[in-house]
């Protein structure tokens, strides 16, 4: 089995709800997790960064930089192309990506890296110093958002932004099953390899698994040894919707938040630390 050290397990979405904070703690505790993205407009951002120093000193924290849920950190003067009335991004990835096309193309650029920037700020204000780089929903991979966000890196000495770059048969031989290409994760897939030609990065992890996100079971990681890459990043949700249920929490959000899959996404994680090992 691979060295532990060549591993990378990031859990996603750290600031969203009390019972994704709670389950990131714990499978950096009790599991595999080394790293967590945190969101910094979410609700609950005090409460994950209050149990992560007291609980989880270890865990390397980067930004999830974020344009299509929570709250924005720019007021809406500032970034009326983004968000509504009440200062909530109002667009999904599909229109922010239409929207970097479209004839507004330079003022909405500007309006996102001026965001992205405040959220690397404001993370920075909380007494983050981020290991990494990446995007809710992966909007980072857009091309010219890549770019910014490469530019923002190098520019806070942050060392690494996410690269969506797996590879379906290396997917499909290490867990040995073809139950991703079923669903609509395989279009999410497709749709970042044709970003990723168009985005240039240094040498990045080997990143692990879009085609099977938020629906990673333990028994879907039966083979890493078929990954050839000195490092490996494994993207896992964790959770815990019977906290949850009872959280204020983003409508946007809220299907994904409750789902089964987010227990699931928290056992992998713990078992991973038996896998890797």
């Amino acid at each position: 089995m691979h060295d532990p050290n060549q591993f990378i397990v990031t859990g996603d979405d750290l600031g969203v709800s009390p019972g994704v904070n709670q389950a990131i703690v714990e499978a950096h505790n009790e599991g595999a997790l080394t790293h967590a993205s945190l969101m910094v407009g979410a609700h609950y951002v005090q409460d994950a960064l209050s149990l992560v120093n007291t609980h989880a000193p270890t865990l390397q924290v980067g930004v999830h930089l974020n344009l299509t849920g929570c709250q924005a950190i720019l007021p809406q003067a500032k970034i009326g192309l983004l968000v509504d009335k009440q200062g909530k991004f109002k667009h999904g990835f599909l229109k922010i990506f239409l929207l970097t096309l479209s004839p507004c193309r330079k003022k909405i650029l500007e309006q996102i890296q001026a965001e992205l920037e405040a959220q690397i700020n404001k993370a920075m204000a909380l007494g983050v110093k981020p290991s990494h780089l990446d995007g809710h929903h992966h909007i980072h991979m857009i091309p010219p958002i890549f770019k910014m966000v490469t530019q923002l890196a190098k520019k806070y000495a942050i060392p690494r932004v996410r690269c969506v770059n797996e590879n379906l048969r290396t997917t499909l031989r290490v867990t040995r099953t073809g139950r991703s290409l079923l669903t609509p994760n395989a279009i999410k897939w497709l749709v970042l390899r044709l970003f990723r030609q168009r985005n240039a990065s240094a040498a990045s992890p080997y990143f692990f698994s879009i085609l099977y996100s938020c629906k990673i079971r333990p028994s879907d990681i039966v083979n890493l040894s078929k990954i050839k890459s000195p490092c490996v990043e494994i993207m896992l949700h964790p959770g815990n919707p019977a906290i949850d249920r009872t959280a204020m929490l983003d409508e946007k959000e809220k299907k994904h938040l409750l789902s089964k899959y987010r227990t699931l996404e928290l056992e992998t994680a713990r078992k991973l630390k038996g896998l890797l090992h």
